[in-house]
């Protein structure tokens, strides 16, 4: 099993980077905008399933509870790059057109 030493800089270096220095700053130091809320908000899910993983990881839970939490996480992350879309999106993206009228 590995140590996990360095995740408390890694999970840092996220954040800094998407998230930018201050806290729901927008801007990262490279450029990276985060304009939308909703990926704001996906980002922030995503860094609070992967703080349950490391609690998970450092409680010995079994892998298939690790592995859980990092497939919701990845699902975050799918709704900022568009692998995955919630059910709320597709409802306020098709009530915007009006299809076969």
């Amino acid at each position: 099993m590995r140590s996990g030493s360095g995740l408390d800089a890694l999970q840092a270096a996220l954040i800094a980077h998407f998230c930018g220095a201050g806290a729901g700053a927008s801007e990262a130091a490279d450029g990276v905008m985060l304009s939308e809320r909703r990926h704001r908000d996906a980002l922030g899910a995503a860094l609070a399933v992967l703080d349950r993983f490391l609690a998970a990881q450092a409680a010995a839970d079994p892998l298939e509870c690790l592995a859980f939490e990092l497939r919701e996480a990845l699902a975050e992350l799918g709704q900022i790059t568009g692998e995955t879309t919630p059910d709320a999106i597709l409802e306020q993206i098709f009530s915007r057109f009006c299809i076969g009228k």
